[in-house]
């Protein structure tokens, strides 16, 4: 039998434990239910839970979503804001654990993991420049009048695009990552980059879950 390619083996194993690195090595949200007491109307919480429900992960959407649960007013575009924000932090937080390791020079880590690393971080400007106009699509969609505009639909589509592109640049990412070989996987800033792309990629994948979920 034909022995799988060991990319696509390696990214078969990867993806069942998406959530688990994401869990493993999340980055703190401003808040979180421990810190902040939940919502007093269980009508909120409801809510919340319903619209998390088809996520790729319905429990880290929840959890990630839950101190700013009494804020939404039954409102599902407000939570897809929120989910959206939260998922260009996790890019922003990733990209600069990278960019900082690049300012140190990489001592010590091998000339094989710094061209890793810097491979990675090229992709992810191009998606920060999309992240203001994205926001403030959506801040328009939350109210009736925006969503009777005539480019509503557009615009919908134009944010699905938009943070579409943190999952196509982190997959980028990982694929460099990836071809660079065992010994740059096995380094501990390989298992960063791994953890960090899981981390991104699932609440990515959330947000993209909750705006693809949008009626107009």
């Amino acid at each position: 039998m034909p022995m799988a390619p060991p990319q696509s083996l390696f990214l078969r194993l990867l993806v069942p434990l998406l959530p688990v690195l994401a869990a493993a090595f999340a980055i703190p949200s401003p808040a979180s239910p421990a810190q902040d007491k939940p919502p007093s109307d269980a009508a909120a919480d409801k809510f919340l839970r319903a619209c998390c429900a088809n996520t790729m992960d319905a429990a880290v959407c929840y959890d990630s979503l839950h101190p700013h649960a009494s804020s939404f007013d039954r409102n599902f575009v407000k939570v897809a804001g929120v989910a959206t924000f939260i998922a260009y932090a996790r890019l922003r937080s990733f990209d600069h654990e990278l960019r900082s390791f690049l300012r140190g020079g990489g001592t010590g880590a091998g000339e094989d993991v710094v061209a890793a690393v810097k491979s990675c971080v090229k992709y992810f400007p191009d998606v920060f420049y999309r992240e203001d106009d994205a926001l403030a699509m959506l801040r328009r969609l939350e109210t009736a009048a925006g969503r009777r505009e005539e480019k509503a639909k557009s615009n919908l589509n134009t944010v699905n695009l938009d943070i579409s592109e943190i999952f196509d640049f982190t997959n980028m990412c990982l694929d460099g990552l990836v071809s660079s070989g065992g010994g740059v996987l096995a380094s501990p800033v390989g298992k960063m980059m791994l953890a960090g792309n899981a981390t991104v990629h699932l609440y990515a994948g959330i947000a993209i879950d909750l705006v693809a979920s949008i009626k107009l």
